[in-house]
């Protein structure tokens, strides 16, 4: 297998071939679908390009998350979760195009990282109303954003809730509350500066303040507001008593 491939994967599993072998056979005897093929196919045009991405970011940490990603591959591609024959394209297209750029991150914690990503991707995939692409490139985009794994993988989470897991909401804002204004606005797609400065209860009714202008107007069935953000001309809130998002437009 590793014939055909080059560069830092290649030279892993040159240099363990007995061990990664003995791996192989040992998971074939309990995952009796795990075909050479499959496993040689993804291994060359996924987890290379991943360890290659780890490898350019901390050259420490490349054996660790190649071996890691190759145990994990033979697994679930003797579940037919990913490689050729997997049966969630979501999953496939997440470790193609999400994986390779969280060098950082994987470097960081390569197991958590990639197990948090997988199963993130098999529920979006599950459920009918969510939308695994673009929840895919919101963690490409986010991703730089994030210091630290952990926040990462928080971010994921809220990720999730704007990509259709309406059950995540309560959790996702929840979080947002702890996480970089920054970070919130880009998994929002919200502008990270917004003439609305002031969003507050007032009484039985919610306040909205444009502090740069002096506008401000009470809108009652907004009483039970859990979330707003704004663009120069709309602002867009959530309530914790229903799953729509009311637009109010601001005009001259």
């Amino acid at each position: 297998m590793e014939n055909s491939l080059t560069g830092p994967f290649a030279q892993i599993l040159k240099a363990n071939r007995a061990r990664f072998n003995a791996k192989f056979a040992e998971a074939r005897r309990y995952r009796p679908k795990l075909s050479a093929e499959a496993s040689g196919e993804h291994l060359r045009s996924v987890v290379a390009p991943i360890v290659e991405a780890v490898a350019r970011e901390n050259p420490a940490a490349t054996a660790e998350t190649a071996e890691m990603l190759y145990d994990l591959s033979l697994d679930l591609i003797g579940q037919e979760l990913i490689g050729p024959p997997s049966r969630y394209p979501a999953l496939n297209a997440g470790w193609s195009s999400v994986l390779p750029s969280l060098p950082h991150h994987l470097a960081a914690a390569p197991r958590a990282v990639v197990c948090a990503v997988t199963n993130a991707l098999y529920n979006l995939a599950l459920s009918p109303t969510a939308r695994p692409n673009e929840w895919m490139q919101l963690m490409r985009e986010t991703a730089p954003f994030c210091p630290d794994v952990d926040t990462l993988l928080k971010v994921g989470q809220v990720a999730a809730w704007q990509c259709g897991m309406a059950h995540y909401r309560q959790g996702a804002l929840e979080i947002c509350r702890t996480l970089d204004e920054k970070i919130v606005c880009a998994v929002l797609s919200a502008p990270a500066t917004s003439p609305i400065k002031t969003v507050e209860p007032s009484g039985d009714h919610f306040l909205i303040t444009d502090v740069a202008n002096k506008i401000s107007r009470a809108f009652p069935e907004l009483a039970n507001a859990a979330s707003a953000a704004a663009t120069p001309t709309t602002l867009a809130v959530t309530t914790a008593l229903s799953h729509s998002v009311y637009h109010i437009a601001f005009a001259e």
